[in-house]
C-alpha cells in the first residue's frame, strides 16, 4: 500500500466582519501576521495562507513593513496567498457581476504586488455555493475550489471529499472539501484522528494525502506555537503512520491531481447546497435592500458615465473602484448573511449613503452631459426618458416636476400625445414610456388650457365584496373581507393563476428551538438565533397567523395609467409595539404585471414572515435565478423528492421565482426588489420578507458556544421597511415569458430628466447599445481598469448555445 502523505498548512481564518467591525479586523490582521512572521523565522519549514485581497490591501497602506516582509516570505514560498477574490464572499446573494468583481479586484492586486494569478479557490466558511460558481471562478483565473463547510450538513451528510464540480455550461473544477475544520489544533492525540481521516479518502476515492489546516481562526490568532513544535517533533518520525510534510494548499491539488487517473473522483452537476444556516437569505432585510440597490447603482453609474466620458466628461474610475471594494467587503458571508452584530450594518449603512450620494451626482451629471448634445427642437419644455438596459422596453417612469407647471400634455418626438397621470401629491408625474435599448426618447411638456383625461384600457370597480383592476392583458379581484388577491386572470389563457385562499401573509413563530445538529458536529442549531430558520422546529407543530383582518382596503388611485388599492394590517404580538403591513396593490395600463410594493412597520420579535402565493395548477419544480444563471428545484414535499431534495426546505434566490405548469403551457412568475429567500409548499410559492431573531453578542462576550444564546441584545431589522414583487402570468415557460429581462426591469428604473431647449448633433430617440437575441444580457458596460478602452460583458441567460448580435453607436 502507497504510504499516505500529510500535507500540514498553517492558517488563520479572519472574519471580514462578524461579531466585531472592519476597523478591528485591521488590528486582528496586525496581530495575526505580526505572529506568524516570527513562527516563519523561528520554525523552518513552517507554511502559512491567507486569503483576501481587502487585508493585503490594508495591512500595505497602514502596516507596511509587515506587507514588506509578507511579499519576502511569498517569495521564499513559506506564505501562501489564497483565493483570488476581495474577500471570502458569500456566492447565493451577490449578483453574478458581484461575483466578477470579488475577483477582478482580488486577482488584479495579487497580480500587481506578488506578480501572479491566484489558482486555489478559499471558501471555508461560506454558506453553500452556487451551481455557476465554477464557471465565474474559471473565467477569473481560478483552478482549484475548498471548502469544510458541507460538513455542517444536518439531514444529509456531503458524500464527497474530492470531486470535480461542474457547472451548467461544463465547466468542471477540482475541488475538495476538508475532513477537518479550517483551524485544527495539532497534538499526539489526533494522530489516530489524523489516521482514520485518511484510511476514509482512500476508501472513497483511492488517494490517501490529507490535508490539514490548523491554526487559530474566526477572530485570527493563527497556529500555535504548540502547533508547531508538535510537527516540528513529528517531522521524519518513522513511527507515524503518514509522512508529515509542511506545504502549500496548491501543493496538495498538484498531488491528487497525479492520482487522476487512478482515483474515484465523482462529478457533481449541481449547486452545494447547504442544510443549516437557512435563515440567512433573509436576516438583515435592510442591508439585503441596500445589497440590492448598491449593484444596480453602481452599475447603472457605469454605463452612464462611460457614455457621458464619450462626450467629453471625466469618468469616475477611481470613485467606482472605492465604492466598488466597499460593497463587495459587505458581501463577505458573515455580513450578507445577517450574523453580524448591530455596529456592522450601522457601517454598512453610512457607506450605502455615501454611495447614494456619489450615484445620483454622477447620474445627473452624465444626463446633463447627454441632454447637451440632443437637439430638442424649439417648442415646450424637453423631457428625457433613459433607459440603462441593452433592450427596447415599456415602463412606467416617475418624474419629479419640481418647477414645471401646469396644466400641461405630454408629447413624443413625433408630436404624439402620450398620457400621463398626476400622482396624489401633485408633485410627481407618472407616465408610461417606449425607450430604446441603452438609450433615450425625448418627450416634451406643452401648454395646455386645462389638464387632460385619457382613456387607457385600466378599468376599476368595486361592490360589497370586492375590488377589481383590470387592464388589456390581466383582470385582479380583491376580497375586501380579507384583502387578499384571490384572482389573476390571464385574458388570453382564460385561466386565474390564484389557487385556494389567495395571496396572503402568514407569520410564523420563529423562536430557537434544541433538537437539530449538524451531522458531524456536536453544536446545536439552537445557538444561531441569527442563521437559523426554527418554524419548523416548534413544539407541537408549526404555529404561525394568517392576516386575513385588514384594517382598510380601499381605492387610493383611479386613473389612465394606474390603478392601486391600499391594503392594510396590523400584527399583533404580546409585550411588543403592534406591526404594520401596508400593500399598495397596483396595476399599469397595457402591462401583465401585478405590482405589490410594500411598507412594514415591523416590530415582532422571533417571528418570520412570508408571502404566501398559491398556484391554480400543479408543477412539481419552481425554477428561480442565480448569478449568472438559474437552478431548477423539486417541492421538497414531492413523493418523488429524495432526502437532499427534502433538506431544500428554505432555498436562496435573486431577482425572480417561477412556477411554470407540468406541460409547459403556462406559468407564473415572481419578481422581487431585495428578497432572497423562498421555500416551495406543494403548489404554494412562499417568499421570505422578514425575521425578528436576537442579534449576535459581541466576540468579547463569548467564553464557548453557548454563549450564543444570549438574547439581550436585541432583534434585528425593527422599524420601516419597504419592497416590492410582481407577480407575472405567463403563456409557455419562463424562457418564453422572457421573465429574466422583466426581473431587469423590475430593478432596473427607467432615469429622468427635465432641461431647457437647445440645438444638438443627437437626434431625439437613440440607442447607444443593443444586446440581442432575448437571452443574453448585459451585466457590465464601463471603462477598463488600465487604458480608455471598453469593457463589455454579457451572459447567456436561457441554458442555451446563441450567436449575440451587438450594435452599438460609437466606434470601438
Amino acid at each position: 500500500m502507497e504510504p499516505s502523505t500529510w500535507h500540514f498548512v498553517g492558517h488563520a481564518h479572519i472574519d471580514a466582519e462578524w461579531l466585531w467591525t472592519f476597523k478591528e479586523t485591521l488590528d486582528v490582521c496586525r496581530r495575526t501576521f505580526g505572529s506568524v512572521l516570527e513562527f516563519i523565522k523561528k520554525y523552518p519549514g513552517f507554511v502559512f495562507c491567507q486569503s483576501s485581497a481587502c487585508y493585503y490591501e490594508v495591512v500595505e497602506k497602514i502596516y507596511p513593513e509587515i506587507f514588506d516582509e509578507i511579499k519576502k516570505r511569498v517569495d521564499e514560498g513559506r506564505w501562501e496567498v489564497l483565493g483570488g477574490s476581495w474577500v471570502e464572499f458569500d456566492s447565493n446573494i451577490p449578483s453574478g457581476e458581484s461575483l466578477a468583481r470579488q475577483f477582478l479586484y482580488g486577482q488584479r492586486y495579487f497580480k500587481e504586488k506578488f506578480g501572479f494569478y491566484i489558482r486555489v479557490g478559499w471558501l471555508p466558511d461560506s454558506f453553500g455555493f452556487s451551481w455557476t460558481l465554477p464557471q465565474i471562478m474559471a473565467k477569473s483565473g481560478i483552478k482549484y475550489f475548498l471548502t469544510q463547510k458541507l460538513s455542517w450538513n444536518d439531514m444529509v451528510y456531503y458524500p464527497f471529499h474530492i470531486f470535480f464540480w461542474e457547472s451548467p455550461d461544463g465547466t468542471r473544477m477540482l475541488s475538495h472539501q476538508t475532513l477537518g475544520s479550517y483551524g485544527e489544533e495539532i497534538k499526539d492525540e489526533k494522530i489516530m484522528r489524523f489516521k482514520n481521516q485518511s484510511m476514509r479518502l482512500k476508501l472513497l476515492h483511492g488517494v490517501s494525502d490529507l490535508l490539514i489546516l490548523y491554526g487559530v481562526g474566526d477572530h485570527g490568532g493563527g497556529p500555535r506555537e504548540s502547533d508547531l513544535k508538535t510537527l516540528l517533533n513529528w517531522a521524519g518520525n518513522q513511527n507515524l503512520p503518514a509522512k508529515v510534510v509542511n506545504a502549500k494548499v496548491i501543493d496538495y491539488f498538484r498531488a491528487i491531481e497525479e492520482h487522476l487517473n487512478t482515483a474515484k473522483i465523482p462529478v457533481v452537476f449541481d449547486e452545494l447546497y447547504l442544510q443549516f444556516h437557512r435563515g440567512v437569505y433573509t436576516t438583515q432585510a435592510k442591508f439585503k435592500w441596500i445589497n440590492r440597490k448598491s449593484e444596480i447603482l453602481l452599475d447603472i453609474v457605469e454605463r452612464l458615465a462611460l457614455i457621458a466620458s464619450l462626450m467629453g466628461e471625466k469618468y469616475p474610475k477611481e470613485e467606482l473602484k472605492a465604492f466598488w471594494k466597499k460593497t463587495l467587503l459587505h458581501q463577505f458571508h458573515d455580513t450578507i448573511s445577517g450574523s453580524g452584530i448591530k455596529e456592522v450594518y450601522e457601517d454598512c449603512r453610512k457607506d450605502f449613503s455615501d454611495l447614494e450620494k456619489f450615484a445620483s451626482e454622477t447620474i445627473n451629471s452624465s444626463l446633463r452631459a447627454i441632454f447637451l448634445k440632443i437637439d430638442t427642437g424649439s417648442e415646450g419644455r424637453p423631457l428625457l426618458i433613459f433607459n440603462p438596459l441593452s433592450w427596447k422596453r415599456t415602463g412606467a417612469v416617475e418624474i419629479e416636476l419640481n418647477e414645471a407647471e401646469g396644466p400641461f400634455e405630454v408629447v413624443d418626438f413625433m408630436d404624439k400625445v402620450a398620457p400621463s397621470q398626476i400622482l396624489r401629491d401633485e408633485k410627481k408625474l407618472l407616465l408610461i414610456a417606449e425607450t430604446p435599448s441603452l438609450g433615450y426618447l425625448l418627450y416634451k411638456f406643452m401648454p395646455a388650457d386645462s389638464w387632460k383625461t385619457y382613456k387607457t384600457d385600466i378599468k376599476m370597480y368595486e361592490d360589497d365584496e370586492k375590488i377589481v383592476l383590470e387592464n388589456s392583458r390581466i383582470k385582479v379581484s380583491l376580497e375586501k373581507r380579507s384583502g387578499s388577491i384571490k384572482e389573476l386572470y390571464e385574458k388570453n389563457l382564460n385561466l386565474n393563476f390564484i389557487g385556494n385562499g389567495g395571496v396572503r401573509i402568514q407569520i410564523f413563530e420563529d423562536q430557537p428551538c434544541p433538537g437539530r445538529k449538524p451531522i458531524f458536529h456536536d453544536f446545536d442549531a439552537e445557538a444561531f438565533d441569527a442563521w437559523e430558520v426554527y418554524i419548523y422546529q416548534q413544539p407541537n407543530g408549526v404555529k404561525y397567523v394568517e392576516l386575513k383582518e385588514p384594517e382598510e382596503v380601499r381605492i387610493v388611485e383611479n386613473g389612465p395609467l394606474r390603478a392601486t388599492v391600499l391594503v392594510k394590517y396590523k400584527f399583533k404580538q404580546d409585550g411588543r409595539e403592534d406591526s404594520t403591513f401596508t400593500i399598495y396593490v397596483r396595476l399599469y395600463s397595457g402591462m401583465p404585471l401585478l405590482h405589490m410594493d410594500f411598507e412594514v412597520d415591523w416590530h415582532a420579535a422571533h417571528r418570520m414572515a412570508k408571502l404566501a402565493v398559491p398556484c391554480s395548477f400543479h408543477s412539481d419544480y419552481a425554477t428561480c435565478e442565480i448569478p449568472f444563471g438559474y437552478i431548477k428545484r423539486r417541492n421538497p414535499l414531492s413523493p418523488e423528492a429524495t432526502l437532499y431534495e427534502r433538506a431544500k426546505y428554505e432555498v436562496p434566490c435573486q431577482k425572480w421565482i417561477d412556477y411554470t405548469s407540468d406541460n409547459g403551457e403556462y406559468g407564473l412568475s415572481i419578481l422581487n426588489d431585495s428578497k432572497y429567500g423562498y421555500e416551495q409548499v406543494n403548489n404554494v410559492l412562499k417568499l421570505s420578507l422578514l425575521r425578528s431573531p436576537s442579534y449576535p453578542p459581541r466576540w468579547d462576550e463569548i467564553k464557548r458556544l453557548e454563549d450564543f444564546k444570549k438574547r439581550e441584545t436585541g432583534e434585528t431589522d425593527q422599524g420601516m421597511h419597504r419592497f416590492s414583487f410582481a407577480l407575472y402570468p405567463h403563456e409557455g415557460c419562463w424562457r418564453k415569458a422572457q421573465t429574466v429581462r422583466r426581473s431587469y426591469e423590475f430593478n432596473y428604473p427607467l432615469l429622468s430628466r427635465m432641461g431647457t431647449q437647445h440645438e444638438g448633433v443627437l437626434p431625439k430617440s437613440y440607442s447607444f447599445l443593443e444586446a440581442e437575441p432575448e437571452n443574453v444580457v448585459v451585466s457590465a458596460l464601463k471603462m477598463a481598469e488600465d487604458d480608455e478602452g471598453i469593457i463589455l460583458r454579457i451572459f447567456e441567460a436561457h441554458g442555451s448555445n446563441v450567436n449575440v448580435r451587438l450594435t452599438t453607436s460609437w466606434k470601438t
